[in-house]
C-alpha cells in the first residue's frame, strides 16, 4: 500500500480520517488497501494472565489501570506507590496482550510501532524524581501518538512496506514540535498509533472506533496509557472520544503547531488531546499550546495561565447550552434519545437549556449571503464548503522534516532534489496533488468569516454561552466499511469555524458508546469549553471500561 494511497484513504473517508470535505467513493481495492497493517505484534501472548473470561465486547466497570488517569497516577508517582519503569511495562503488558488477535478476538490493532527507549527514559525521569526533580504534572506518564506526529528514532508514515522496493523505511530525524514540549514536560513517549482504519473497538472487536486518531480512542480505552496525542482536521480526536467513550479535544485553530506532522491543510489542521478524562486534556493544553513563529498556521492567542483554572463541578451555574437541532435532528432515533437523556445533566449541573432551531437554507444562493454554504451537504457526504487550498504546502513541509530529498522516491517527480507530495503520487500512479490556490484560500476564508458572523447572531439571538450537539450522527459501525460513502458526524462545524470544541462521553445504546459534543462560541475559548465540558463530565459520570480489555493478573495491585 503506498503512502500516498494510505493518506488519501484518510482524508477521503470522512468521518474516519476527519477530513469533512464530500466524500469520495471508496473502490474495493481502497477500501482492501485500507486494512492492510503491519502487524508488529503478531507473537504476542494472549491475555492468558487475566483472571477475567475472555469476551470481544461489552461494557464494565474500570478495574486495574483501565480508566486511571494521569492525574491519579501521578499522586501514585508522587507517593512512590509506583515507579514510572513499573508503569511503562503494565502498558507495555496490557498492548502485548490485546493488541494482536487472541482465542478467536480480533484484538484491537491500535499500536503501529514502540518506542524502544520507553523503559530507558521511564528510568530517566525515575532517577530525576528521586533526586527531587519533578518537571510537572506530566513527568513519568506514558502518553500515546498519532503515526502522522514525528517521534524521533522511530518510523513516520513513509514506511517500508509503501516503497520497500524503492527506499528504506524513513525514521524521523528529530521530534515534531510538540512532542519536543511533551518531553520537556517529562512525558514518556510510549508508542504510534494507527491512523485511520484497521482499528477495532474495545467496547465492540467488530466495531470502528472512530477516526481518524483512532489508534489513540481505542488505546485510551483500552488502559494502554491515559493520554494521547491526536490530531483533528474536521472530528478525528472528537469522533474515536465519542465511539471509544474518551474525551477527544480540538484547540481553537493555530493555538497548536503542526510543525513536524502530517497535515492535510493549513487552513484546518491541529493537534488535540486524547484523555479519559476532560482535566487530564487541561493539562496536556498547558504544554502543548503556544504560538510557533515558524509554523505558518499559528495564531497568538492571549492564552490563560492554565486551562485548568475553570475546571470547576459548579462552573455551568449561570451559564445557558444551545442544542442545534439541526446536528441533533440529523442524527439517528436511538443516538437521539440518549442525547436527549445525556443533555439533562447539563440541567442538574445548573445550566439552562436552550433549542436552537436555526434554518440552514438548503438554496445554495440564499445560504451564501451568510456562510452557512459551507454547512450544506454535498452529494455523497460531508460539507458544501469543505476544501483544502494548501494540501500540497501542508504536505511537502511534512516531508522536508524527514531528511528524505537523497531517496530515489525523491526524484520521482520535480524537483528531482526534494520527496514532495508529487513524488508519491507518481509512486502510487495516482493523480496529481493540485497546487496550492492562493485564490481558493482567499474565499475559503472569506466563507469563514460569513459564517462566523451567522453563528454569532445565532449565538446571541438565543443567549448562549456554548452549543451543544450529539458529537456523531450514528453508533460505532463495522470495522469494516461498506463501500460507498460514510457521513455520520456533526464534527465538522468546529473546524469550519475554527473554534474549539470537546466531545464527553455521553452514554451507551446497546453497550456501544455515543458522545455529545460542546463547542465554543469563538476562537480562544479553549478554557470555558475545557470548563463546560469538566461540569458536564463530573454531573454525568458516564464513562465506563470495556469489558474486551480487563485488566492483568497483578495489575491490580499496582494502582490502590
Amino acid at each position: 500500500m503506498s503512502v500516498s494511497m494510505a493518506y488519501r484513504t484518510r482524508i477521503a473517508t470522512c468521518g474516519l480520517r476527519s477530513c469533512g470535505r464530500a466524500a469520495v467513493p471508496f473502490s474495493a481495492t481502497a477500501l482492501a488497501a485500507a486494512l492492510i497493517f503491519s502487524n508488529a505484534y503478531a507473537d504476542q501472548a494472549s491475555p492468558a494472565a487475566s483472571t477475567a473470561t475472555i469476551v470481544s465486547k461489552g461494557v464494565t466497570d474500570p478495574s486495574g489501570l483501565v480508566g486511571v488517569d494521569a492525574a491519579k497516577l501521578q499522586k501514585a508517582l508522587s507517593a512512590g506507590q509506583i515507579t514510572s519503569v513499573k508503569l511503562v511495562q503494565a502498558y507495555l503488558d496490557r498492548i502485548k496482550a490485546y493488541d494482536a488477535p487472541h482465542e478467536g478476538i480480533p484484538g484491537l490493532r491500535a499500536v503501529i510501532d514502540l518506542n524502544k527507549d520507553a523503559l530507558a527514559d521511564a528510568k530517566a525521569l525515575d532517577e530525576e524524581r528521586a533526586a527531587g526533580k519533578i518537571r510537572g504534572p506530566l513527568h513519568g506518564i506514558p502518553i500515546l501518538v498519532k503515526e502522522v506526529i514525528n517521534i524521533k528514532g522511530m518510523y513516520t508514515p513513509v514506511r517500508e512496506e509503501s516503497f520497500k522496493d524503492l527506499m528504506n523505511p524513513i525514521i524521523a530525524p528529530s521530534d515534531a514540535f510538540t512532542i519536543k514540549k511533551l518531553r520537556d514536560a517529562g512525558a514518556i513517549i510510549l508508542a504510534h498509533t494507527r491512523n485511520g482504519e484497521g482499528t477495532n473497538n474495545p467496547f465492540d472487536q467488530s466495531k470502528h472506533p472512530g477516526g481518524s486518531s483512532a489508534g489513540n480512542g481505542a488505546g485510551i480505552a483500552a488502559g494502554y496509557a491515559p493520554l494521547g496525542l491526536g490530531e483533528d482536521t474536521g472530528g478525528s480526536t472528537r469522533i474515536p472520544g465519542a465511539w471509544t467513550s474518551t474525551v477527544g479535544f480540538r484547540p481553537s485553530t493555530g493555538m497548536v503547531s503542526m510543525d513536524g506532522s502530517w497535515a492535510y491543510s493549513y487552513w484546518s489542521d491541529t493537534l488535540g488531546p486524547q484523555a479519559l478524562t476532560v482535566s487530564d486534556v487541561a493539562t496536556m493544553m498547558d504544554v502543548i499550546a503556544g504560538y510557533d513563529p515558524t509554523y505558518p498556521s499559528s495564531v497568538k492567542f492571549d492564552l490563560p495561565k492554565t486551562f485548568a483554572a475553570k475546571l470547576d463541578k459548579d462552573y455551568l451555574k449561570g451559564k445557558t447550552i444551545g442544542i442545534l437541532e439541526p446536528a441533533r435532528r440529523a442524527s439517528e432515533q436511538n443516538v437521539v434519545a440518549a442525547f436527549d437523556e445525556a443533555v439533562k445533566k447539563f440541567e442538574e449541573a445548573g445550566a439552562k437549556v436552550v433549542s436552537m432551531d436555526v434554518d440552514i437554507s438548503p438554496d445554495p444562493k440564499t445560504a451564501e449571503k451568510d456562510g452557512t454554504q459551507a454547512l450544506l451537504e454535498a452529494p455523497g457526504g460531508g460539507l458544501a464548503g469543505w476544501v483544502f487550498p494548501t494540501a500540497e504546502g501542508a504536505a511537502d513541509r511534512f516531508f522536508a522534516s524527514l531528511d528524505a530529498d537523497d531517496s530515489d522516491v525523491a526524484k520521482l517527480a520535480e524537483p528531482t532534489d526534494k520527496l514532495t507530495q508529487h513524488d508519491l503520487d507518481v509512486a502510487a500512479k495516482q493523480p496529481l496533488t493540485p497546487a496550492d490556490d492562493e485564490a481558493l484560500g482567499k474565499d475559503l476564508e472569506n466563507n469563514r468569516k460569513s459564517l462566523r458572523n451567522w453563528y454569532g447572531k445565532i449565538v446571541e439571538k438565543y443567549g448562549v454561552d456554548f452549543v451543544v450537539y450529539p458529537t456523531m450522527r450514528t453508533l460505532p459501525p463495522a470495522a469494516a466499511l461498506p463501500k460507498g460513502t460514510f457521513k455520520p458526524q456533526n464534527t465538522q462545524i468546529a473546524p469550519f469555524l475554527g473554534y474549539p470544541a470537546i466531545s464527553i462521553p455521553g452514554g451507551y445504546v446497546d453497550d456501544l458508546p455515543f458522545g455529545v459534543e460542546i463547542m465554543g462560541v469563538k476562537a480562544g475559548d479553549d478554557a470555558d469549553v475545557l470548563g463546560a465540558g469538566f461540569a458536564f463530565e463530573q454531573a454525568s459520570n458516564f464513562r465506563r471500561a470495556p469489558a474486551s480489555t480487563p485488566a492483568l493478573k497483578g495489575e491490580m495491585d499496582l494502582i490502590k
